[in-house]
């Protein structure tokens, strides 16, 4: 969604109704994605999501794969780190998140750094 908020912006495509569907079916699976998540459900296909907004954004550089499910691997933290994170998560329905970013060329050269955005919301810039 923010591939075709980002070309609609920089006027490389004009909104289309084929583009305003994606957006609300992107944004519809990313709502379900949440839910899921909170009700500790199976998360929903987002599939078509993802290939109804790739068919409205121009293809540039290749395609990533499709999103595949795939078991997480194993969460290893310190001692201050549980610690930390219990302390984080005592109030009624608190939850942690664990997130895996996997950098590729192609990320980067859009300006997607991780570092930076940590650094922003460590320092309360939105």
């Amino acid at each position: 969604m923010e591939s075709y908020l980002r070309v609609l912006r920089d006027q490389e495509v004009i909104l289309s109704s084929q583009g305003f569907d994606a957006l609300l079916g992107g944004t519809k699976g990313l709502e379900q994605t949440i839910a899921s998540h909170r009700n500790e459900t199976a998360s929903p296909d987002i599939n078509p999501a993802i290939a109804a907004l790739r068919a409205v954004i121009p293809q540039t550089e290749p395609e990533p794969s499709v999103v595949e499910e795939s078991t997480p691997p194993k969460l290893q933290l310190k001692a201050e780190e549980i610690t930390r994170l219990e302390r984080a998560v005592v109030a009624p329905g608190a939850i942690a998140w664990h997130f895996i970013f996997v950098p590729t060329p192609q990320l980067s050269n859009k300006g997607i750094n991780v570092i930076d955005n940590l650094r922003r919301d460590r320092d309360g810039d939105s």
